[in-house]
């Protein structure tokens, strides 16, 4: 991997107090005082624009930050005109050894009592016309209040009301709720609250707010639908209400009044301690798409990110421009999105972490109907560490190559060396052609939603072919599904790696996939996919998942000039290891098998020794493997141990006298899979040994 380095042209200083302490720089600005150090970053960016005009800057020049806390009263705004060039780029980066924390927050001051454990502050008369949905105290997000309370013990799963029933045949707007459990007639300001809810078959989170409350019904309508139908048992909770105020760490805004109410966890007075987002982002990089001008060249490294109420970072119709070492944490919505055909970018190094929304979002990248010729990648994001998205919002996926509304999906990027854990939903989400999923190590996502995979394609149109998914180490992918109303289940409905509707053309080679619920891989609808040389380890209902689409018409582009009838047709899975312990696991499960196979060998497969169940409702059940061979499959695969060194501990190396190798196998470079050390990381070593086992077990007993 290339490292980005510091060019050799002139410095700009920026200070907190003025002061320089970075020794090897003058203490003091020039006597034309053109080279700081300078208060703001935006007066450092003018300097720097003054300086290219000037000279051309033939050398880029660097901006460095000194230490401190910056509170910036607007975001840092780069355009075309702020570029610099290959061998001359434009840097932003922290002085050595210094910490150089943006904030794009204000902290409330002029606290008083107001009753119990709850203080109140007034907002500045200049800043109400700001809606913030997020406090952080003492760099912590506090809980908007709400009811039920969040259960700390059970994040996940705990702390939710239940749709008590449906109205009508289903609506996506009206509910009922359970009157011993919500009691809106307590509400000042029903029409203030939003509902979070995760609707019908839990593939996602809607937070809608309320337009109106039926007491004697007992039933709430949303101002704005949810996604999906509501029905009976779908989880939720309702926020933004003073009177639900009533646990430590809550909080509220009273907008019309100006009013913060805050009940601090730890008990002591909140002065100077609460910081409210004031500003979307804090960096914003755009090029102008009228004149088509892209701003290229431009580094980032070094920063720590917070506190807004959006995005931390927008790179907008950027080309060549990098964020390296940096942390980036605590915004309401995607922490870092690269849009607007942004290309050659490169996201490394980064810890990013409790974010309302993805951490890393791509998309609107490039057409697909003039994909270039001739380079190595679109955008690389690499040797990551991302976790706990979807803070408080709602996150498809950490990491997500997906395209924007109306928007094209992206195509010939990498994803990665990416640690990614304890997600809402998947890991990794991507569409497009020809993107490259490689060396990330995945695990315990999906664990508020369901039908999902840890690391998953949802294409729609089968002519986005080209990607490959190889050599990640994905365990533990999760899945929390309802079973019946009030009662849920984790971990249930999810894979491992996921091909999701239509999903063409994709080579899923050399990857380790352990402890999944429905399988290590689901192939749903799409042609042409090549499961190969992949280890599966311990799928509980079954190891490989094959699903026909009934439609012909569907999941292609309607201005593609093929218009041949289409086929769930060409998979392939050959050369791999399936090696499970569950005593009603199924071995291959799937719908309306005729055209979907076009090969199966060279397999290894292990059920401890007992029989193998191949389950294709409609055609055969739990079938054995004569009867599958009689099929025309696996004539030279084997039902034998692969002779793994230490499965117990989760050591999955081939002993040399394993039949997987004797069959071609090809040993996987687990020890390149994740992250690695770099002058790039933020933080090293990293551990992820976090909490979750404990928060993710489900409350005791059934949720009423």
């Amino acid at each position: 991997m290339s490292i980005w380095s510091a060019p050799a042209g002139p410095v700009v200083q920026v200070a907190v107090d003025g002061n320089d302490r970075w020794s090897g720089v003058p203490a003091a600005p020039n006597a034309g005082r053109t080279d700081g150090p300078f208060a703001t970053l935006a007066r450092a960016r003018d300097e720097v624009r003054a300086m290219k005009a000037a000279s051309g800057l033939p050398r880029g020049a660097t901006v460095v930050v000194h230490g401190g806390v910056y509170r910036l009263g607007e975001p840092l705004v780069l355009g075309p005109a702020d570029s610099g060039q290959a061998d001359a780029p434009i840097v932003y980066a922290a002085a050595p050894g210094e910490r150089v924390l943006l904030r794009g927050s204000v902290v409330l001051q002029g606290w008083h009592h107001f009753r119990g454990g709850i203080w109140q502050a007034s907002v500045p008369a200049d800043l109400r016309e700001i809606r913030f949905w997020q406090l952080y105290y003492r760099g912590h997000r506090q809980v908007l209040a709400r009811t039920p309370n969040r259960d700390p013990q059970h994040p996940r799963s705990g702390g939710f009301s239940y749709v008590a029933k449906e109205v009508g045949e289903g609506s996506k707007a009206d509910f009922g709720y359970n009157p011993a459990r919500l009691d809106p007639a307590r509400w000042s300001k029903p029409t203030e609250a939003r509902v979070h809810v995760w609707p019908w078959r839990n593939w996602n989170q809607d937070i809608c707010p309320i337009k109106s409350v039926d007491l004697p019904g007992h039933v709430i309508t949303l101002a704005q639908p949810a996604r999906y139908l509501l029905i009976e048992g779908n989880r939720f909770y309702v926020d933004n209400l003073l009177e639900e105020l009533d646990a430590p760490g809550e909080w509220y805004y009273d907008k019309q009044a100006g009013q913060v109410y805050f009940w601090p966890p730890d008990g002591a007075d909140p002065t100077d301690g609460v910081a409210v987002p004031v500003l979307d982002d804090l960096i914003t990089v755009k090029g102008d798409p009228t004149s088509g001008a892209f701003v290229s060249h431009v580094q980032f490294r070094d920063f720590d990110l917070a506190e807004t109420c959006s995005s931390l970072m927008v790179l907008g119709r950027t080309a060549y421009c990098s964020v390296t070492r940096s942390t980036l944490t605590n915004c309401g919505g995607n922490a870092l999105q690269i849009c607007d055909a942004g290309h050659h970018n490169r996201v490394a190094g980064c810890d990013i972490h409790h974010v309302g929304g993805q951490a890393i979002s791509l998309d609107d990248a490039v057409d697909w109907t003039h994909r270039p010729e001739g380079h190595l990648a679109y955008n690389v994001i690499d040797n990551n560490h991302v976790h706990d998205v979807g803070d408080g919002g709602d996150a498809w996926c950490a990491i997500g190559l997906l395209p924007s509304s109306g928007g094209n999906a992206s195509h010939d990027n990498v994803v990665s060396h990416n640690l990614i854990h304890d997600t809402p939903r998947q890991g990794i989400s991507f569409n497009g052609m020809g993107n490259v999923v490689e060396f990330n190590h995945v695990h315990h996502t999906n664990q508020e939603q369901s039908d999902t995979g840890a690391i998953g394609m949802g294409s729609r149109d089968i002519y986005e072919r080209g990607s490959i998914i190889r050599y990640n180490y994905v365990h533990d992918a999760g899945g929390y599904n309802m079973l019946k109303p009030g009662v849920w289940e984790y971990p249930h409905y999810c894979w491992g790696i996921y091909l999701d509707d239509y999903t063409s053309g994709v080579h899923v080679h050399g990857n380790l996939v352990v402890n999944t619920y429905r399988g290590g891989v689901m192939v749903h609808g799409g042609q042409d996919n090549v499961i190969e040389n992949n280890i599966f380890i311990d799928g509980a209902a079954q190891q490989i998942q094959y699903a026909f689409i009934d439609s012909l018409t569907k999941g292609r582009n309607p201005v593609h000039p093929d218009k041949s009838m289409w086929l769930m047709t060409g998979t392939k899975c050959i050369g791999n290891i399936f090696y499970y312990t569950g005593l009603e696991s199924n071995w291959i499960r799937g719908t309306k098998w005729t055209q979907i196979i076009a090969e199966s060998d060279r397999n290894v497969i292990w059920h401890g020794g007992r029989s193998l169940t191949i389950s294709v409702p409609g055609i055969f059940e739990s079938t054995g493997w004569d009867a599958w061979q009689q099929l025309g499959f696996d004539h030279h695969s084997v039902i034998a141990d692969p002779l793994f060194v230490d499965a117990k501990r989760g050591d999955y190396r081939l002993r040399p006298d394993s039949p997987a190798l004797k069959l071609g196998f090809k040993p996987l470079p687990v020890e390149q899979m994740g992250l690695y050390s770099s002058p790039e990381r933020a933080s090293w070593p990293v551990s992820d040994d976090q909490w979750r086992e404990e928060h993710l077990k489900l409350p005791e007993g059934p949720a009423q």
